[in-house]
């Protein structure tokens, strides 16, 4: 069956420009890594097969991270089966602020790789595979990286973006007159009788960085939520 029509949309996000959190993280891997490193990221052969990775060799990893991309994304369900995979559109990339985002922060991590402090750790060589590039279509990469041009970097982003898994707000909590609003204030969900939603479903946005810990936060405060409850 065909997916369901999309549903009513939240407000839009604002301009990035307009932002007033952060929109880019950068992780710091202490380790050249490996393939299969990079299967956990949710990359397949074909995009691990851009990086050269040996674990046996000293080295480390800089992931510039969007966190806050143009375009909000969306579950739904796919038909009234409790059974049936939903329908998930991440909107990856459907924002050209966010290759921007992307470009500015492959450029400082270049920065910080070639920097005099990081000469005792690295020679500032990016461990790529350059021939597995179609040069044809992005532009050739430089050997001075700086240089590179910016089409080569939009490519690799395209071809090897991946996830570190944190989506977030798919039951989100909000006012009663938000038609999209899942949860109550208390995190209780609308039309149904002692449920709530205790994690990061229930954020109306997704934090600046990572999630764990506020998803903890989230938790501890239903909890207080159900104690103060139970005593009155």
């Amino acid at each position: 069956s065909s997916p369901p029509p999309p549903p009513p949309s939240s407000p839009p996000p604002p301009p990035r420009h307009n932002l007033t959190v952060p929109d880019l993280q950068i992780h710091v891997v202490s380790s050249p890594g490996s393939p299969e490193d990079l299967k956990n990221f949710g990359l397949n052969e074909q995009m691990a097969k851009f990086f050269r990775m040996n674990d046996d060799e000293h080295g480390f990893v800089l992931l510039p991270t969007l966190l806050h991309q143009g375009k909000t994304g969306s579950i739904q369900l796919r038909s009234a089966d409790p059974l049936a995979a939903p329908v998930v559109n991440a909107a990856y990339l459907q924002h050209p602020d966010d290759i921007k985002t992307y470009l500015a922060g492959i450029k400082l991590a270049l920065k910080i790789a070639q920097s005099a402090s990081m000469r005792e750790f690295t020679d500032g060589t990016l461990r790529i595979n350059w021939e597995e590039c179609p040069q044809t279509r992005c532009g050739c990469p430089n050997k001075d990286l700086a240089a590179t041009p910016d089409s080569f970097w939009e490519c690799m982003v395209r071809t090897v973006v991946s996830t570190v898994y944190h989506p977030a707000g798919t039951a989100k909590m909000g006012r009663a007159d938000d038609p999209m609003a899942v949860l109550d204030p208390e995190l209780r969900v609308r039309g149904v009788d002692n449920l709530r939603v205790c994690d990061a479903s229930a954020w109306p946005m997704v934090i600046s960085g990572n999630t764990n810990a506020p998803a903890i936060m989230v938790a501890e405060r239903a909890a207080d939520i159900i104690k103060a409850g139970n005593r009155r």
